[in-house]
């Protein structure tokens, strides 16, 4: 499967949050809409190009906030989805909002399309309005959970992005039950340090081991859950990693492993407003990491130039000095400023991987499963 996060502008109409990546590295200009040019040219080359390859290519909208975009813009998004799919193209659309914007109409046309949209939301109110928050100070709880239930009473199932932070971190339980209570899924996320965290980083750090120790909190609380509310990203794919594993099949153990830029398996790509095309949504204005532009080259030379194929070996050369999981790209960049070097979070994932695969073998030997 191919990611392709499209950032059709990077404008935000809440343009507070304290550990927004946005908030630096990119100039008034950035302001712009993406062309419709561009977006056809994007999504009909990289369709063509990836399906020969036989992977499925999911264009995932981002921001910013993607929904300052417009009506206008999505029906000639969806317009031109439709088209490819009618030639026998295999793409599909899905949305990450801030959810401010969401109504009931906005659900309507995004969900008769088959595109699903994902809220962000830190925690209950109190604590998600001390990191996600609009320029004035006023945070954005309120207005996030109206757009949520627009998006429900049109029958959206809705997932949320929680980033786990400083403020946050004692009291994910709580939103977790919050979480099962209006019957969202929740995907925990750890912080980048760039933007406006990285200005913030003393009062929002947490460490990796931190991290992967409130994962395991919640993984306990799914367990015993009889509602078993879905927990995507890192406790996901370790879950079925360690059943795969179980089962005597190959382990991918994808989510220290991330081989995103190896144009085999799967592939990662973010394109900005103005064309110009990076490994991931992360390195977005980082001239070092710009692979071209959309708008004036074709995809096939983009994703198979030098540099793509420099960063696609990566893991290679990382095995060559015997080490297996690497882990993020962005992450390793962003904690050692070097390429070939390990995500800072590959330890305390290795770590909660081995915890949690002694506890599902526990339940397992119990139930006389195994």
């Amino acid at each position: 499967m191919t990611v392709v996060m499209m950032k059709p502008t990077n404008e935000c109409n809440v343009n507070g949050c304290t550990y927004c990546y946005n908030m630096t590295g990119y100039a008034a200009s950035d302001s712009m809409l993406m062309e419709t040019s561009i977006i056809r040219k994007a999504m009909r080359q990289i369709t063509a190009y990836e399906n020969a390859k036989k992977r499925y290519v999911e264009f995932e909208w981002i921001g910013g906030e993607p929904l300052i975009a417009g009506k206008q813009f999505f029906s000639e998004i969806i317009d031109i989805t439709k088209e490819l799919q009618s030639e026998g193209y295999h793409l599909s659309n899905c949305i990450q909002s801030n959810g401010t914007l969401m109504t009931k109409e906005w659900a309507r046309m995004l969900l008769d399309a088959d595109i699903p949209v994902s809220f962000s939301l830190d925690g209950l109110e109190e604590i998600n309005n001390l990191t996600r928050k609009y320029a004035c100070g006023i945070g954005t709880f309120k207005q996030i959970m109206r757009g949520i239930t627009s998006y429900q009473s049109e029958g959206g199932k809705v997932g949320l992005i929680c980033v786990v932070n400083r403020h946050n971190i004692d009291h994910l339980a709580e939103f977790y039950t919050f979480c099962n209570e209006i019957e969202v899924g929740l995907q925990l996320n750890y912080l980048s340090y760039r933007g406006n965290a990285k200005e913030n980083r003393l009062d929002l750090a947490v460490s990796p081991q931190e991290y992967a120790d409130a994962l395991y909190n919640i993984f306990e609380l799914w367990l015993t859950n009889p509602k078993k509310m879905h927990v995507e990203s890192t406790i996901n794919s370790i879950i079925q990693d360690t059943v795969r594993q179980m089962d005597n099949k190959y382990g991918s153990c994808s989510w220290v492993n991330m081989p995103c830029q190896s144009n085999k398996i799967n592939n990662l790509i973010s394109i900005s407003p103005n064309g110009d095309v990076y490994p991931c949504t992360s390195l977005d204005g980082d001239e070092e990491f710009r692979l071209g532009n959309i708008k004036e080259e074709d995809y096939k030379d983009i994703v198979e130039g030098s540099l793509r194929t420099y960063l696609g070996k990566r893991n290679q050369r990382m095995l060559k000095k015997g080490i297996s999981f690497p882990g993020c790209l962005h992450n390793a960049i962003l904690a050692n400023s070097e390429v070939d070097s390990v995500d800072p979070m590959v330890e305390a994932k290795l770590n909660l991987k081995e915890k949690i695969g002694k506890r599902l073998n526990e339940l397992l030997i119990s139930a006389k499963v195994i």
